[in-house]
């Protein structure tokens, strides 16, 4: 009991600090990037190289990586499980940052691309195995996970390109496009998968109390 209160009051405050630093907050410092350099910024709230921008750069994925760890602790996960997901995400989010100091690799780029895809393509081959006698909602659950994947593995395509172009020179000088093609198949993957998980957990507490 005492460790599944823990892991609701970390999940908690990760929830907390993601949505009031990633969501809310952004909202002013989205708006001191567009009008402002970063001369301009020096020694205000939003400088770049200050406390608060770090503060708010960090909130999403500290706050997941918190929240994550709460609600590993609150079901019930075992310790070692809890600390190599912990770990695993610090390294991952850790040596993301830190390699973006040695410059622009395109092979590293290319490498990374060709494990999403065939990643991708392994998640779809098994799920079309484990589909096979699915009905009613456990049906609509694995419906529902397919197209976040489809749409997560399209948004990944976007985000490539989109993020590739200022390295190439075809595109040098050209204006930035804005990421609505990105934006709107990454936010209804993300919509399908938590619907996906709604309807099974709904699923699961009805079967539980009709004793299934």
């Amino acid at each position: 009991m005492a460790k599944q209160k823990v892991g609701l009051t970390l999940f908690w405050i990760g929830a907390v600090y993601a949505v009031v630093w990633g969501l809310l907050a952004s909202l002013s410092v989205a708006s001191a990037l567009r009008t402002s350099t970063i001369a301009e910024l020096a020694g205000t709230t939003w400088d770049i190289n200050g406390i608060w921008q770090t503060v708010w750069g960090f909130s999403v994925p500290l706050g997941v990586l918190v929240a994550g760890i709460g609600v590993l602790l609150y079901g019930g996960a075992k310790g070692s499980t809890t600390w190599i997901y912990g770990v695993g995400v610090f390294l991952a989010v850790f040596l993301g940052i830190l390699f973006t100091s040695r410059g622009h690799t395109p092979s590293f780029f290319g490498i990374g691309g060709a494990l999403i895809l065939f990643s991708l393509l392994g998640v779809i081959w098994h799920w079309a195995k484990e589909r096979k006698g699915l009905e009613g909602v456990a049906g609509r659950v694995a419906d529902l996970r397919m197209a976040a994947y489809a749409l997560f593995g399209i948004s990944a395509w976007f985000i490539c390109g989109g993020l590739g172009m200022p390295f190439m020179r075809a595109f040098q000088g050209e204006p930035p496009l804005t990421p609505t093609h990105i934006m709107i198949p990454f936010a209804s993957g993300w919509i399908c998968l938590f619907l996906s998980h709604h309807f099974g957990s709904r699923e699961r507490v009805e079967r539980v109390g009709t004793g299934e």
